[in-house]
């Protein structure tokens, strides 16, 4: 009975999504990162690290050998990489992102999709991926917002409750989710705080105010659709669902630009 009711519930919630997509500009963040942010930045004979993509890496193996691009996947979990589909990773690393050493400068790419949420300590994270990041590299992460009602309930319930409601109202969520997430740092202006501090130059901030969380009931569904149209509209992006940061890495680090500079003018 509880299973046709959100079902039914399910379908109804997906009929006003479409509305909004259709008439108000509503998009959706993960399938637009996916499709189009991410090809964006894509280039033959790549050298890509793909953070966090275990068994559903962000490239696919047609796109991957289309471009001859080399990609290694790290993740925390050594068995999801080895679930991956054949041909996804030429080399992988198991370990934490904020912890696990990376060869330096190693990277024309560096991606992560719904990944840093479940990190304790992006600072050290975003710095260790941009020692690894190559000169006029590139570094793009499509996140959960840390303000978004999701984030903050899941803070409130606490990691366990959180999933067993999570997976009780949404069955399909327990292929995706399961690791817990600590929203370090991640809304648009603290994230893009740490990106300056490595002397990243942020090319682009996209919000996106589009979450699914609550299509099992209707009438929350309506209200929730009309807050994140309402954050939309108003241009709010602290409040958004999620965002994605594109981040490149200078051919010369700061330090350098300014030795090169003192050089210049001896």
């Amino acid at each position: 009975m509880l299973s046709r009711f959100i079902a039914l519930n399910a379908r109804w919630s997906f009929a006003l999504s479409e509305l909004a997509e259709r008439y108000c500009g509503r998009r959706n963040g993960l399938i637009e990162f996916l499709a189009q942010v991410l090809p964006a930045q894509l280039k033959p004979g790549m050298r890509v690290l793909d953070v966090g993509g275990g068994k559903f890496p962000a490239i696919t193996t047609y796109v991957k050998e289309q471009l001859g691009l080399h990609i290694t996947g790290l993740d925390i979990s050594g068995e999801q990489l080895q679930q991956a589909p054949p041909g996804s990773y030429d080399a992988t690393i198991v370990g934490d992102v904020a912890e696990t050493p990376l060869p330096a400068e190693q990277y024309d790419l560096i991606v992560s999709v719904t990944v840093l949420e479940h990190v304790r300590d992006n600072r050290r994270a975003l710095a260790n991926l941009g020692r690894a990041l190559a000169p006029e590299g590139v570094m793009i992460h499509f996140v959960p917002c840390g303000n978004a009602p999701f984030a903050r309930v899941n803070a409130l319930l606490g990691h366990r409750l959180a999933r067993r409601v999570l997976y009780t109202l949404q069955p399909s969520a327990a292929e995706m989710a399961g690791f817990p997430s600590y929203y370090d740092h991640c809304t648009p202006r603290q994230l893009t705080g740490l990106l300056h501090e490595q002397g990243l130059a942020v090319e682009q901030l996209q919000p996106y105010y589009f979450s699914e969380y609550l299509r099992f009931c209707v009438p929350l569904y309506a209200l929730e659709l009309s807050r994140q149209l309402l954050t939309q509209g108003l241009g709010l992006s602290s409040l958004a669902e999620a965002f994605a940061v594109t981040a490149r890495k200078p051919l010369l680090a700061p330090t350098q630009h300014t030795e090169q500079r003192q050089l210049q003018a001896a």
